[in-house]
């Protein structure tokens, strides 16, 4: 009888193994095009930044005058500028900059954000009010302006755009995470943490922030073509980067005077601004998309 029973008992065989929000995420990333193809543009731009020294050896204000004023050709596919410099090597080295500021920016924008915006969510009350009025007055400043303000009393310089454009950036990731925080604190695993003796600080940094992070990954992406245009804008203004360090906007604004006689001059660095501008928005959204758990 017990035979019979087994072999007439449906086999299902193996269960099927449910991806994790990680990897379903990447699944469906895979299948937008758009930002598979912004990606692939992504990791050529940092590629050319981090390799640079050794895509283009001779260095970014090697100057032959005898090869000054030439027109994009094989030996030069950027053309010179009038000192006789490469523009394709100066283009190449001019993506470390605006990639680097990128980079530091989201970063500050994080470790300043994050934190206080999960301790206004965690706390409320009076610490609530008193950090979201910060916040409130911050943001109440131009971005732009408020970073001219900023390299004004700091003066030109690399360093100092990170500082200046870092003042600001934050906002928006405070605001993400306070806003996940406030939704995420009277969750069961947050109120079995509390139980458990859990202090506030390890509820914040190992549950609330960890479980913030979706959005906060997005804007973060989308906040690399703000921080890349902020530093081409203040490059163009002339109080960027200083010289002979190449930067996409500074380039801009040093050719613009040539841009009727000697249009390669502005156009090639135009184009990458656009062009990693572009590719950062695609990335973004499409990253919005796969992380968003309801999608189908």
């Amino acid at each position: 009888m017990s035979s019979v029973s087994a072999a007439t008992t449906p086999d299902f065989g193996p269960k099927r193994r449910e991806r994790g929000l990680f990897a379903s995420a990447m699944v469906r990333y895979a299948h937008n095009r758009v930002a598979v193809a912004a990606l692939l543009i992504v990791v050529v731009l940092v590629a050319m930044a981090v390799f640079a020294p050794i895509l283009r050896p001779e260095g970014y204000d090697n100057q032959v005058y005898s090869q000054a004023w030439q027109f994009p050709s094989r030996a030069h596919p950027m053309g010179t500028d009038p000192y006789g410099r490469d523009m394709l090597t100066r283009v190449i080295y001019g993506a470390r900059v605006s990639l680097s500021v990128a980079l530091v920016v989201n970063l500050a924008a994080f470790l300043i954000g994050a934190p206080i915006g999960a301790a206004a969510g965690w706390f409320g009350g009076a610490v609530d009010f008193g950090l979201m009025r910060v916040v409130d007055v911050t943001s109440a400043f131009p971005t732009l302006l408020f970073a001219i303000l900023m390299l004004a009393i700091l003066g030109s310089g690399l360093v100092n755009i990170y500082i200046a454009l870092s003042v600001t950036s934050w906002i928006a990731v405070a605001r993400l995470v306070r806003a996940q925080v406030l939704s995420l604190r009277e969750q069961d695993y947050v109120l079995a943490a509390r139980a458990l003796g859990a202090s506030n600080r390890q509820i914040i940094t190992n549950h609330l922030i960890p479980n913030s992070l979706t959005p906060v990954i997005v804007a973060l992406t989308l906040g690399i073509p703000a921080a890349i245009m902020g530093e081409a804008g203040l490059s163009f203004l002339g109080i960027g980067v200083n010289s002979p360090t190449p930067s996409w906007g500074k380039m801009l604004n040093q050719y613009l005077p040539y841009v009727q006689s000697h249009w390669y001059l502005s156009f090639f660095p135009g184009v990458m601004i656009a062009l990693a501008m572009y590719a950062f928005t695609l990335m973004g959204d499409g990253l919005q998309d796969a992380l968003d758990p309801t999608a189908k």
